[in-house]
């Protein structure tokens, strides 16, 4: 199935995700950067997000970063324009298990993530070569897969 992978923005945090440790971190507003690899085929796609783990106990952000999985998928909008929506994080599901440290960290990502979304496709049922909806944000809202 054709697909295209981008992770390029990922090299930027690289070494901090190494390290368990990220700069820059707000301890009120945290930190985020979305969508830091990309693997996309026509009509879904799944994103790997970075984030800063929140402390309940401290009510703060801390600099240990959080990887997650992210699903978005692209259907038709009620004036039949291409358009994306969110469907959720499925980290609960299919968390990041990628060796950053690894000298094949790229491949592994790559295959990691081509193989979560194939699951993702399997288990509910969305596709790769038509749109997911049409017009009716509200009945994937309400699926409450993730």
């Amino acid at each position: 199935m054709a697909y295209k992978f981008n992770c390029s923005y990922l090299d930027t945090y690289r070494n901090e995700i190494i390290n368990r440790k990220l700069e820059n971190v707000n301890e009120e507003n945290g930190f985020a950067a979305w969508g830091v690899a990309v693997l996309e085929m026509e009509w879904i796609d799944i994103e790997l997000n970075l984030s800063a783990v929140y402390s309940e106990a401290d009510e703060t952000y801390t600099s240990e970063p959080d990887l997650s999985y992210f699903i978005c998928l692209r259907g038709l909008d009620n004036f039949n324009c291409p358009d994306w929506i969110s469907a959720g994080y499925i980290d609960h599901l299919f968390p990041v298990t990628v060796d950053f440290a690894a000298d094949d960290w790229k491949e592994k990502l790559e295959k990691e993530m081509y193989d979560v979304l194939q699951k993702v496709i399997e288990k509910y049922g969305f596709k790769t070569n038509e749109p997911n909806f049409h017009g009716d944000y509200e009945a994937i809202a309400l699926l409450g897969i993730f």
